[in-house]
């Protein structure tokens, strides 16, 4: 489809202020509704009735404005329909201070205090910073806004673009109010944040964009550049086709979709849309919120261009994530996309590092080791279904053999839903059973076969009944099958089973390498999900008890899975912490007594444990760990933050992580002699356990890079004694031992409970082990790649010879399920093996034995089976990698401070 940008006419005033009324209004978007509040409202006229009879007033006038610059986006295709408008105040270097405050439009239903008081916090503002003249000497991005129907396409981000480049070219600055939402948008574009403001106890952000302080980048641009003459309207840009598979509307550089504005949010309206000095509701409404802004990361945005030049936008290269383990980033060509991650030197090493890797395991290789165990996972091609609602095709709702059918969706309820309970069991078990006995479905026919196809693929990648190295190839064959019948993100309502649904898809992805499209789906979970108003504390006032808990988990698993994939990836969440809280946990009550109990209790009236405290206490610890990586690793403040402060910080949340091991209840915990005779129970405690300690590496391993692995400079305090010391040495101590700790434990459980052979038993899923156990070996390599004399309580640890030995075989054990052991492995090899090359030319700097060699507390049987060059099997052999081209600075922490998704991208 073509998009065209072109000056707004009287005769759009109409259409402009319905999309405007639209995308803001006072069901969704909380400005409105403080101005235009439901008590005030004419008698039967609706709140947004009357807010698009006023918003009409202020188009009308704002068309008659010389100083503003009303551009529309319309769409060829659809006759010229308008999908999209913004509205830039121009500069005026010569109005006087009243001509540049906001023409006040009464209108019935407005509360005109709350406005007033709009006014004046955003003109006291103005005035503060910029003097009596304000803003009338830059380009001011009054409002921005998508219809929601069309969101997705670019056409926010050419809006925006058209602005930036106007003021460019006049060598003016922008000027804006953004919420959390936005920010980190116009902070890619080289906007930076002048002082957060707060509205009515929304937090919005003024902001200024300095002449010549665009940030430009390099590589694969998101907007093509192509010569043309000078004009100024219109522009035509041929835009994507309605995507099938919406991003997620994480507004930051990280994505690879071009539109990165006018997404929606569910308090926040449909659009970006930017403050004036006095703006009308909405026009302060970011997008999806955000709970963090990551600048340690380089922006993606859009090269520079003359003014009017045609554009032409395209699909942002997605290769690198579609190539990628969905939870560890480690398949795939990591070149390609490294530009969105981490400081030069961050993109310097990960590039290096992957190139290694790929060497060592040759491209060749990998294609041809599918013959001998794991599945190759081609590019799914989606077959996407009609949306007109028709018959399934009975050829695609084949099913395996009754027994197998049963096992497998008993391996999907005992290993994968008790995880995330995000569907009604006893209905989607009735729903089951009915396919194979011909009876009514409980449940609309295209989701329920879908998910239960899902459940196979899930379920087979835990199942004893399938060979290691054919699960890949099952759960794709049960992957497909329900793409041919079913996909949530086309159809044209939302629906809580198309939630469901794209939940489902989005945790079978996670284990293939489909990273990119793991990602969307949960995006689009969220999205959905905020359309039904889950993200609320009560939808329906007469929904059922049962109703209510179903759909208090599904909200709630859209909130742990986009907890999940951020921490995994590396990026901020999408759903902001205020929403995410918003709404009540679900209570500690099974499926099996929705209908008869009310109170939440830890054990059931049988007396069994109840399976679904679990989720419950997980959601609440990945809380935390959002909280904690978003100021510990996402904040930029800590950049300049003495490393006092930081301990203090890193203290804090390590704090808020035991009070919350000390309120699960008991029978989740995990302890060595805990009974193994109830396998969900006890696979509970083992996965809780485990992110338990993988959230305290993440927080620790800071410490551990700032404190044990830097070497300090001679100093005075050395000649102290232990009484004269700093109280906060003794709480690093403290730290690095915890954080040791952590991953001895974290890689010994895994060791002990799993079947290496079937690659079975009570541990996390593969892929959340793979993660598992690769950062815990980077903190293993850590703690050998300290300082020449260590601290003493480092000798009191167990050697970590012996449990990297462990991670290896573990790792080994699952690279024949996933593609990304394997790199997993390739990578600690190379850095163990870089390592010791280091060390071998600075001996006196380190300390004197490596992993793998022989010391006096190291056994025949721990010294390094799988040492710097290790038996695997002759899989691996560094002689072909050249170390001396991976330029790692010992100094930069990297390889340690970032996830496996981010290293390995």
């Amino acid at each position: 489809m073509t998009v065209q940008l072109r000056i707004a006419t009287d005769a759009d005033a109409e259409a402009i202020a319905t999309l405007a009324a639209d995308a803001f209004h006072p069901d969704t978007d909380t400005i409105s509704r403080r101005l235009f509040p439901q008590h005030l409202q004419p008698a039967n006229c609706a709140a947004g009735d009357t807010l698009r009879l006023w918003r009409l007033a202020r188009k009308s006038i704002k068309l008659t404005d010389k100083r503003i610059k009303l551009i529309v986006a319309v769409d060829d295709d659809l006759r010229g329909q308008i999908v999209g408008f913004a509205l830039w105040e121009i500069p005026a270097p010569n109005a006087s201070d009243s001509e540049l405050l906001p023409s006040a439009v009464s209108s019935p239903g407005l509360d005109e205090g709350a406005f007033e008081e709009m006014q004046r916090i955003l003109v006291n503002h103005v005035r503060k910073h910029f003097g009596d003249q304000g803003t009338s000497n830059m380009w001011h991005l009054d409002h921005l806004a998508v219809d929601p129907r069309h969101q997705r396409r670019g056409i926010g981000k050419l809006l925006l673009n058209w602005g930036i480049e106007k003021a460019k070219h006049d060598g003016r600055d922008c000027y804006l109010v953004a919420t959390p939402a936005g920010k980190s948008l116009y902070e890619s574009v080289g906007f930076r944040t002048l002082q957060e403001l707060s509205i009515f106890d929304v937090p919005h952000y003024s902001m200024i964009l300095n002449r010549g302080n665009h940030v430009r980048r390099t590589t694969r641009p998101l907007i093509a550049q192509t010569s043309g003459p000078r004009s100024e309207l219109p522009v035509s840009h041929p835009l994507h086709p309605a995507a099938p598979h919406p991003p997620p509307a994480l507004l930051s550089p990280f994505q690879s979709s071009p539109d990165r504005v006018a997404q929606t949010s569910a308090n926040q309206g449909n659009a970006v849309n930017q403050t004036p000095v006095a703006p009308p509701p909405g026009d302060i409404a970011g997008s999806q919120p955000s709970t963090g802004t990551p600048t340690s990361f380089p922006n993606a945005v859009a090269p520079e261009r003359a003014p009017g030049s045609t554009l032409s936008l395209t699909s942002a290269p997605t290769s690198g994530l579609k190539n990628a383990d969905a939870m560890t980033g480690l398949v795939g060509d990591h070149t390609a996309n490294v530009e969105y991650f981490g400081s030069s030197s961050a993109i310097s090493f990960m590039r290096q590092i992957n190139t290694a890797i790929d060497t060592l395991l040759g491209r060749s290789q990998v294609a041809a080791h599918s013959g001998s165990g794991v599945a190759q996972l081609s590019q799914t091609s989606i077959e996407a279904v009609p949306i007109d609602g028709g018959v399934v095709d009975p050829m695609t709702c084949t099913l395996p053999s009754r027994a197998f059918a049963d096992g497998l969706m008993q391996d999907y309820y005992r290993l994968v839903w008790v995880i995330l309970p995000i569907h009604d069991w006893l209905v989607f078990e009735k729903g089951y059973r009915a396919i194979w006995l011909g009876e009514p479905l409980p449940l609309p026919e295209k989701e329920l076969y879908y998910m239960v196809n899902l459940a196979f693929a899930l379920g087979s990648q835990f199942s004893d009944k399938v060979s290691p190295g054919k699960r890949n190839e099952l759960g794709q064959t049960f992957w497909k099958r329900a793409q041919a019948l079913y996909d949530p993100r086309l159809q044209p309502t939302a629906t809580l089973g198309g939630v469901q649904c794209l939940l489902m898809m989005g945790l079978f992805l996670q284990g293939t390498s489909e990273s990119h499209q793991c990602w969307m789906a949960i995006g689009s979970a969220v999205r959905m999900a905020q359309s039904l108003g889950l993200h609320m504390a009560s939808t329906v006032s007469n929904e059922s008890f049962r109703e209510l808990e179903i759909s208090r988990r599904v909200w709630h698993g859209c909130v742990s899975m986009d907890r999940i994939l951020s921490m995994t990836f590396g990026r901020p969440s999408m759903i902001a912490n205020w929403m995410s809280v918003a709404v009540p946990l679900p209570r500690m009550i099974d499926d099996d007594y929705l209908d008869t109990q009310t109170t939440s209790s830890s054990t059931r009236p049988d007396g069994e444990a109840t399976k679904v405290s679990f989720f419950i206490e997980s959601t609440t610890l990945y809380e935390i760990v959002n909280d904690s990586l978003l100021e510990i690793y996402m904040n930029p403040e800590n950049k300049s933050t003495e490393d006092d402060v930081k301990l203090l910080t890193v203290v804090h949340h390590d704090s808020r992580l035991s009070k919350w091991l000390s309120s699960i209840p008991e029978n989740l915990l995990y302890s060595v002699s805990s009974s193994a005779e109830d396998f969900i129970l006890q696979r509970q405690r083992i996965v809780l356990r485990a992110r338990y300690l993988h959230a305290r590496i993440l927080f620790l391993r800071p410490i551990v890079a700032e404190y044990h692995l830097k070497q300090p400079k001679p100093s005075r305090a050395q000649l102290l004694g232990f009484e004269d010391r700093a109280l906060s040495q003794g709480i690093v101590d403290e730290c690095l031992t915890l954080c040791f700790r952590a991953a001895h434990e974290t890689i010994d459980m895994i060791y002990t409970h799993l079947d290496r052979e079937t690659v079975t038993g009570p541990t996390p899923a593969w892929w959340f082990s793979v993660l598992f156990v690769y950062q815990a070996a980077t903190v293993l390599l850590a703690q050998r790649f300290g300082p020449s004399e260590p601290r003493a309580f480092v000798s009191s640890l167990a050697d970590p010879g012996a449990t990297w030995d462990k991670a290896m075989q573990l790792l080994k054990a699952y690279s024949q399920v996933g593609e990304s052991a394997r790199r997993c492995i390739a990578a600690l090899e190379i850095l163990s093996a870089k390592f010791q090359h280091h060390t071998s030319q600075n001996p006196a700097q380190y300390a004197s034995t490596w992993i793998g060699e022989t010391n006096s507390n190291t056994t025949q049987e721990s010294r390094g089976q799988y040492g710097v060059l290790g038996d695997l099997g002759g899989d691996l052999d560094l002689s072909g990698v050249n170390l001396n081209d991976i330029q790692l600075n010992v100094d930069d922490m990297v390889w340690l401070n970032t996830s496996a998704g981010d290293v390995l991208f």
